[in-house]
Formats: structure tokens, C-alpha cells, sequence
């Protein structure tokens, strides 16, 4: 129960920092490679037939089963952190560029 309120936590944390300009990499830098881990032993998972409630979006009662669903969202999220990461050194290049920052 601790840990799961702690996972949380840092995930909020972690959402908030993603809105803040001078924290954005460094959030895109730890939740990236954290979500690419849950995937990866998600996979592991259920490759080898065990089933794990992911309580991402709820309570674990209501929780639907980790499935290759939950493989492509994750890799959808990756793929939009990764294109925020992209975005922003893109702006913040063109702005220094023209003497803006």
C-alpha cells in the first residue's frame, strides 16, 4: 500500500514537471525509461502466462489485466515523450537562434 501511494506520488510529481519548461527534460529523462520498463517486464509477463492487474487508470478491482493494449499505449506514451523531447530542443535552439531566450 506504502509503495503504491510512494509510485504515485512520484508520478504526479513527475506529471507536473512536464509542464514546467526548465524540468521538462529531466522528467521526460526519468519517465521514459521507467514507463519502457513496466512494458518491458509487462511483456515478460505475460509471455511467460502470468497475469497482472494493471491499476493504472483505477482501483486493482477494477483493474483489466496487463495485455498488449497496455503494450501499445504505453509505446504510444513513449513516442510522445520522446516527440516532446524533439520539440522542445527544436524551440529552444530556433529561440536562442534568434536571440529570444
Amino acid at each position: 500500500m506504502i509503495a503504491s501511494i510512494s509510485c504515485f506520488a512520484h508520478l504526479v510529481f513527475l506529471g507536473r514537471a512536464m509542464l514546467l519548461r526548465p524540468l521538462r527534460k529531466g522528467a521526460i529523462l526519468v519517465f521514459a525509461p521507467l514507463l519502457l520498463l513496466f512494458t518491458l517486464a509487462g511483456i515478460s509477463a505475460k509471455l511467460r502466462g502470468i497475469e497482472i492487474p494493471c491499476g493504472c487508470f483505477g482501483t486493482l478491482e477494477q483493474a483489466a489485466p496487463f495485455g498488449w493494449t497496455s503494450v501499445l499505449r504505453n509505446l504510444a506514451l513513449v513516442g510522445l515523450l520522446l516527440g516532446t523531447w524533439i520539440l522542445d530542443a527544436r524551440t529552444s535552439t530556433t529561440k536562442s537562434y534568434h536571440g529570444l531566450s
